[in-house]
């Protein structure tokens, strides 16, 4: 593991996605599911909690490891759900962000849910 987070507060990250209608959730498979931060069982927990807000999350994914070059094959398989969003909330540490925005083929607002340590 490279890198420890720990979840925003859910006021902090709906303030974030307060703009927006249509979420799509990206999470990471390596250290935010070590971490219980952005794994598959977090990301259901949080598409359920966003949902129960009335936005609809319509679509998630957990990246195998989201901070590097393989994010960009990850982000094209989805490209199609990715388009229709308003804004991506990204269950991964600052790089995966940073990456999952790197290689987003059009530009979206991509919003932080985790704090990185």
């Amino acid at each position: 593991m490279k890198t420890i987070t720990a979840q925003k507060s859910m006021e902090e990250i709906m303030q974030y996605l307060d703009k927006c209608q249509w979420v799509h959730i990206l999470g990471c498979g390596t250290c935010a599911t070590m971490c219980h931060t952005g794994g598959k069982s977090e990301i259901l927990e949080m598409k359920a909690k966003i949902e129960a807000s009335g936005k609809e999350v319509t679509g998630w994914m957990a990246i195998p490891t989201a901070c590097d070059e393989l994010t960009k094959y990850a982000l094209q398989e989805n490209a199609a759900d990715i388009e229709a969003v308003d804004c991506i909330l990204a269950m991964t540490c600052a790089v995966g962000v940073q990456t999952i925005s790197n290689y987003l083929e059009e530009p979206k607002p991509i919003y932080p849910a985790l704090n990185t340590l």
